[in-house]
Protein backbone atom coordinates (compact mmCIF):
# COMPACT_ATOMS: atom_id res chain seq x y z
CA UNK A 1 0.00 0.00 0.00
CA UNK A 2 1.11 3.99 -0.48
CA UNK A 3 -0.06 6.88 0.79
CA UNK A 4 -0.41 7.86 4.38
CA UNK A 5 -0.23 5.38 7.23
CA UNK A 6 -3.01 3.09 8.41
CA UNK A 7 -3.11 5.93 11.58
CA UNK A 8 -3.37 8.46 10.20
CA UNK A 9 -6.40 6.90 7.48
CA UNK A 10 -10.12 8.58 8.79
CA UNK A 11 -11.94 6.66 11.07
CA UNK A 12 -14.58 4.70 9.46
CA UNK A 13 -18.01 3.48 11.31
CA UNK A 14 -18.42 -0.34 10.13
CA UNK A 15 -21.20 0.17 7.97
CA UNK A 16 -18.23 2.19 6.18
CA UNK A 17 -15.13 -0.28 6.34
CA UNK A 18 -18.29 -3.20 5.16
CA UNK A 19 -18.92 -0.83 1.92
CA UNK A 20 -15.85 0.33 0.88
CA UNK A 21 -15.00 -3.64 1.29
CA UNK A 22 -17.55 -4.32 -1.80
CA UNK A 23 -15.87 -3.00 -4.03
CA UNK A 24 -12.09 -4.84 -3.02
CA UNK A 25 -11.47 -6.63 -6.37
CA UNK A 26 -10.84 -3.02 -8.05
CA UNK A 27 -9.28 -1.64 -5.31
CA UNK A 28 -6.55 -4.52 -4.72
CA UNK A 29 -6.25 -4.15 -8.47
CA UNK A 30 -5.60 -0.46 -8.46
CA UNK A 31 -2.89 -0.59 -5.25
CA UNK A 32 -4.90 1.05 -3.53
CA UNK A 33 -6.60 1.53 0.30
CA UNK A 34 -9.06 -0.65 1.73
CA UNK A 35 -9.38 1.68 4.41
CA UNK A 36 -10.29 5.04 3.12
CA UNK A 37 -12.64 6.33 0.61
CA UNK A 38 -10.42 7.95 -1.72
CA UNK A 39 -8.10 5.03 -1.73
CA UNK A 40 -5.14 7.29 -0.90
CA UNK A 41 -4.03 10.60 0.57
CA UNK A 42 -5.85 13.48 -1.47
CA UNK A 43 -3.49 15.04 -3.59
CA UNK A 44 -3.11 16.84 -6.79
CA UNK A 45 -1.53 12.99 -8.51
CA UNK A 46 -4.09 11.19 -7.23
CA UNK A 47 -7.14 13.72 -8.43
CA UNK A 48 -5.12 13.34 -11.95
CA UNK A 49 -5.25 9.38 -12.13
CA UNK A 50 -8.31 9.22 -11.41
CA UNK A 51 -9.53 11.51 -13.38
CA UNK A 52 -7.40 10.05 -16.08
CA UNK A 53 -9.23 6.02 -14.93
CA UNK A 54 -12.92 7.54 -15.34
CA UNK A 55 -11.89 9.10 -19.20
CA UNK A 56 -10.10 5.98 -20.37
CA UNK A 57 -12.43 3.48 -18.55
CA UNK A 58 -15.37 4.49 -18.32
CA UNK A 59 -15.63 7.63 -20.70
CA UNK A 60 -16.20 9.81 -18.13
CA UNK A 61 -14.85 13.40 -18.33
CA UNK A 62 -16.83 15.66 -16.27
CA UNK A 63 -19.20 15.13 -13.27
CA UNK A 64 -22.53 15.03 -15.52
CA UNK A 65 -21.05 12.04 -17.07
CA UNK A 66 -20.38 10.27 -14.02
CA UNK A 67 -23.86 10.58 -12.63
CA UNK A 68 -25.10 9.26 -15.55
CA UNK A 69 -22.65 6.10 -15.25
CA UNK A 70 -23.79 5.78 -11.60
CA UNK A 71 -27.44 5.89 -12.40
CA UNK A 72 -26.67 3.53 -15.24
CA UNK A 73 -24.75 0.56 -12.50
CA UNK A 74 -27.53 1.65 -10.50
CA UNK A 75 -30.41 1.07 -12.05
CA UNK A 76 -29.36 -1.03 -15.24
CA UNK A 77 -25.96 -2.20 -16.27
CA UNK A 78 -24.67 -5.35 -17.76
CA UNK A 79 -27.51 -7.05 -15.78
CA UNK A 80 -30.01 -5.96 -17.50
CA UNK A 81 -28.56 -7.09 -20.82
CA UNK A 82 -27.72 -10.35 -19.10
CA UNK A 83 -30.85 -11.18 -17.34
CA UNK A 84 -33.19 -10.64 -20.82
CA UNK A 85 -30.88 -12.64 -22.54
CA UNK A 86 -31.19 -15.44 -19.83
CA UNK A 87 -35.12 -15.06 -19.86
CA UNK A 88 -35.30 -15.55 -24.22
CA UNK A 89 -32.76 -18.58 -23.38
CA UNK A 90 -34.76 -20.00 -20.89
CA UNK A 91 -38.08 -19.87 -23.23
CA UNK A 92 -36.18 -21.04 -26.41
CA UNK A 93 -34.37 -24.11 -24.94
CA UNK A 94 -33.31 -26.35 -26.63
CA UNK A 95 -31.40 -23.81 -29.23
CA UNK A 96 -28.69 -24.52 -31.95
CA UNK A 97 -27.32 -21.23 -32.70
CA UNK A 98 -28.30 -17.96 -30.22
CA UNK A 99 -28.17 -16.04 -33.27
CA UNK A 100 -31.34 -17.54 -34.48
CA UNK A 101 -33.00 -15.44 -31.61
CA UNK A 102 -32.10 -12.08 -33.03
CA UNK A 103 -34.25 -10.45 -35.73
CA UNK A 104 -32.86 -9.96 -39.10
CA UNK A 105 -32.58 -6.25 -38.07
CA UNK A 106 -30.20 -6.72 -34.89
CA UNK A 107 -28.23 -9.61 -36.79
CA UNK A 108 -27.42 -7.39 -39.66
CA UNK A 109 -26.15 -4.71 -37.41
CA UNK A 110 -23.93 -7.00 -35.81
CA UNK A 111 -19.92 -7.93 -37.26
CA UNK A 112 -18.65 -10.92 -36.81
CA UNK A 113 -16.48 -10.46 -33.82
CA UNK A 114 -19.82 -9.10 -32.43
CA UNK A 115 -21.72 -12.33 -33.40
CA UNK A 116 -18.89 -14.49 -31.73
CA UNK A 117 -19.15 -12.44 -28.32
CA UNK A 118 -23.08 -13.03 -28.32
CA UNK A 119 -22.79 -16.62 -29.02
CA UNK A 120 -20.07 -16.96 -25.81
CA UNK A 121 -22.63 -15.05 -23.58
CA UNK A 122 -25.30 -17.06 -24.79
CA UNK A 123 -23.33 -20.22 -24.07
CA UNK A 124 -21.67 -18.70 -20.60
CA UNK A 125 -25.47 -17.94 -19.41
CA UNK A 126 -26.55 -21.74 -20.41
CA UNK A 127 -23.95 -22.74 -18.32
CA UNK A 128 -23.92 -20.77 -15.47
CA UNK A 129 -27.27 -19.06 -15.17
CA UNK A 130 -29.31 -20.99 -13.03
CA UNK A 131 -26.11 -20.46 -10.35
CA UNK A 132 -26.01 -16.73 -11.59
CA UNK A 133 -29.40 -16.00 -12.42
CA UNK A 134 -28.59 -12.36 -12.03
CA UNK A 135 -24.90 -10.16 -12.19
CA UNK A 136 -25.96 -7.54 -9.57
CA UNK A 137 -22.80 -8.10 -7.83
CA UNK A 138 -21.07 -7.24 -10.90
CA UNK A 139 -22.70 -4.04 -11.74
CA UNK A 140 -22.87 -2.62 -8.05
CA UNK A 141 -19.47 -3.99 -6.76
CA UNK A 142 -18.27 -1.28 -9.71
CA UNK A 143 -20.56 1.16 -8.52
CA UNK A 144 -18.77 1.19 -5.46
CA UNK A 145 -15.55 1.81 -6.98
CA UNK A 146 -16.44 4.47 -9.61
CA UNK A 147 -17.72 6.79 -6.59
CA UNK A 148 -14.80 6.25 -5.41
CA UNK A 149 -12.50 7.56 -8.41
CA UNK A 150 -15.38 10.06 -8.93
CA UNK A 151 -14.49 11.36 -5.20
CA UNK A 152 -11.18 11.50 -5.55
CA UNK A 153 -11.08 12.83 -9.08
CA UNK A 154 -13.13 16.09 -7.90
CA UNK A 155 -16.03 15.19 -9.67
CA UNK A 156 -18.38 14.00 -6.50
CA UNK A 157 -17.93 15.12 -2.85
CA UNK A 158 -17.40 12.89 0.11
CA UNK A 159 -20.83 12.81 1.10
CA UNK A 160 -22.43 11.94 -2.17
CA UNK A 161 -19.79 9.60 -2.64
CA UNK A 162 -20.77 8.00 0.60
CA UNK A 163 -24.63 7.92 -0.22
CA UNK A 164 -23.97 5.94 -3.27
CA UNK A 165 -21.21 3.39 -1.68
CA UNK A 166 -23.61 2.77 1.21
CA UNK A 167 -27.01 2.44 -0.54
CA UNK A 168 -25.09 -0.14 -3.23
CA UNK A 169 -23.82 -1.89 -0.16
CA UNK A 170 -27.01 -2.43 1.66
CA UNK A 171 -28.48 -3.94 -2.03
CA UNK A 172 -26.01 -6.11 -1.59
CA UNK A 173 -25.54 -6.94 2.23
CA UNK A 174 -29.39 -8.04 1.19
CA UNK A 175 -28.88 -10.16 -2.23
CA UNK A 176 -25.93 -12.47 -1.27
CA UNK A 177 -25.18 -14.14 2.11
CA UNK A 178 -21.26 -13.79 2.41
CA UNK A 179 -18.00 -12.06 0.75
CA UNK A 180 -17.85 -15.37 -1.21
CA UNK A 181 -20.32 -15.75 -2.91
CA UNK A 182 -20.62 -11.72 -3.45
CA UNK A 183 -17.00 -12.22 -5.08
CA UNK A 184 -18.35 -15.42 -7.15
CA UNK A 185 -21.37 -13.33 -8.25
CA UNK A 186 -18.98 -10.30 -9.46
CA UNK A 187 -16.52 -12.94 -11.16
CA UNK A 188 -18.90 -14.70 -13.10
CA UNK A 189 -20.57 -10.84 -14.24
CA UNK A 190 -16.81 -10.14 -15.29
CA UNK A 191 -15.97 -13.47 -17.21
CA UNK A 192 -19.71 -12.98 -19.16
CA UNK A 193 -18.80 -9.13 -20.25
CA UNK A 194 -14.90 -10.03 -20.60
CA UNK A 195 -15.73 -12.58 -23.80
CA UNK A 196 -13.40 -10.67 -26.13
CA UNK A 197 -11.18 -9.21 -23.11
CA UNK A 198 -7.62 -9.79 -23.40
CA UNK A 199 -6.49 -13.00 -21.24
CA UNK A 200 -3.87 -11.25 -19.26
CA UNK A 201 -6.05 -8.92 -17.15
CA UNK A 202 -8.65 -11.91 -16.80
CA UNK A 203 -5.69 -13.54 -15.23
CA UNK A 204 -5.26 -10.81 -12.97
CA UNK A 205 -8.51 -10.48 -11.82
CA UNK A 206 -8.68 -14.26 -10.81
CA UNK A 207 -5.73 -14.12 -9.31
CA UNK A 208 -7.22 -11.28 -7.04
CA UNK A 209 -10.41 -12.82 -6.67
CA UNK A 210 -8.58 -16.24 -5.18
CA UNK A 211 -6.25 -13.54 -2.87
CA UNK A 212 -9.65 -12.05 -1.15
CA UNK A 213 -11.36 -15.23 -0.46
CA UNK A 214 -8.61 -16.77 0.22
CA UNK A 215 -9.04 -17.47 4.48
CA UNK A 216 -5.57 -17.29 4.95
CA UNK A 217 -5.06 -14.49 3.79
CA UNK A 218 -5.12 -12.20 6.87
CA UNK A 219 -5.20 -8.53 4.87
CA UNK A 220 -7.96 -9.76 2.64
CA UNK A 221 -10.61 -6.96 3.69
CA UNK A 222 -13.36 -9.69 3.52
CA UNK A 223 -11.33 -12.32 5.90
CA UNK A 224 -11.14 -9.19 8.33
CA UNK A 225 -15.09 -8.04 8.33
CA UNK A 226 -18.05 -9.85 8.84
CA UNK A 227 -20.84 -9.70 6.09
CA UNK A 228 -23.15 -9.40 8.87
CA UNK A 229 -21.62 -6.05 9.78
Amino acid sequence: MFGFTRRSAPVLDPEQRFALATGAILTEMNGQRHDCLLGDEPSGSLKRSMRETLADYWGVENREQLLEILHWLSEEGHRAEYEALAEVLAKAHPIGDPLDLLSQEALAAMGPDEREVFRKQAAFIGEHGRKHPSILAWDLCRLVSVARFGAAAGYLSETEAWKWILDAARVLNAAFGSWRELGANYMAGRRYWAQEGNAEASTAFERTYAALVDERNEASPWNRISWSG
